[in-house]
């Protein structure tokens, strides 16, 4: 099931609803955000391990994917795209979602469980920052030589060198499908989200996954991580920046806490075990559980 939301403004934001679960059972929901110049189809991967279990939303963000693009002079901000996100899980998922959010969603999510508590169950935070970085030279960049080029000349850095070949072509024709307009009025207003000062407010439980990488060293994670109330740190092996693969040879992995089982080197991108993902006990935090299962999906990769 698919549609399209109308937010106050007018514009639309593109979502999807997998949900496999038994029909006459009231499934938990689960939440996932994608992050810039990306869509819900990020996702693909986890949605087999997720929809038996839960109600699985994926939404393209305002101005991605398949939603409304936006103008280049949009006033873009951290409380619009938080709006944006209270205004769907009212329409769609009123008792509340656990939510999953990657790279830029990392601060998104984060306001979104310190302003509505009551919408957030629990916070999984995949390789993403607190303090976004300034977006003007990445800007720069496709407003001379276009969207495309801008995600092949980051790919390594942002994906991890291990990606197949055949996988990083993909990725690159992905996100340089992005409305031009969207990306460079999003990156000019980029530098102005700062949560850091925020997390300690989050009342869910919350699982922050991160590599030692040098695109974002474990450094600029761990001073917000720890101070984020019942949260883990799950750190994959690894040079690059978080790719979950499939479990295997975890040998290297660093688990700050009872982390789930994940690594950040080999097959892909977004790519959880190949396993069903765990039934998970009724009323418990998403990312809570996840740490009490050897095999589960709460994981993620870059920023």
């Amino acid at each position: 099931m698919d549609g399209f939301h109308v937010l106050p403004d007018g514009h639309r934001l593109y979502w999807r609803l997998d949900d496999f679960t038994d029909p006459w059972t009231s499934a938990p929901t689960v939440l996932l955000i994608h992050g810039f110049a990306e869509s819900g189809e990020t996702w693909r991967a986890w949605v087999p391990h997720l929809a038996r279990d839960y109600r699985v939303l994926r939404i393209d963000r305002r101005g991605f994917g398949k939603s409304d693009p936006m103008p280049a002079d949009f006033a873009w901000s951290l409380d619009r795209m938080v709006d944006d996100t209270v205004s769907f899980i009212e329409a769609h998922a009123a008792g509340g979602t656990h939510v999953i959010g990657c790279k830029i969603a990392t601060p998104i999510s984060i306001r979104l469980a310190v302003r509505r508590p009551d919408l957030v169950k629990s916070l999984v935070l995949c390789g993403g920052p607190a303090t976004a970085p300034n977006g003007e030279a990445w800007a720069r960049h496709i407003e001379e030589h276009g969207a495309k080029s801008w995600a092949a000349m980051t790919m390594d850095a942002r994906m991890g060198p291990e990606m197949p070949a055949a996988a990083k072509a993909w990725w690159t024709e992905f996100m340089g499908a992005t409305p031009i307009s969207t990306m460079l009025g999003f990156l000019r207003n980029l530098a102005k989200i700062d949560v850091s000062a925020e997390v300690g407010a989050i009342q869910c439980p919350t699982l922050v996954v991160a590599t030692d990488s040098a695109y974002r060293p474990l450094a600029q994670v761990t001073p917000w991580q720890s101070r984020i109330p019942n949260s883990r740190l799950a750190v994959p092996r690894g040079a690059g920046a978080p790719l979950l693969t499939c479990p295997g040879n975890h040998a290297g992995d660093r688990h700050e806490t009872s982390a789930p089982s994940i690594s950040a080197s080999g097959s892909g991108c977004y790519r959880p075990p190949r396993r069903r993902a765990p039934r998970l006990r009724a009323g418990a935090g998403l990312s809570q559980q996840a740490g009490a299962h050897h095999h589960s999906f709460g994981a993620g990769r870059r920023a």
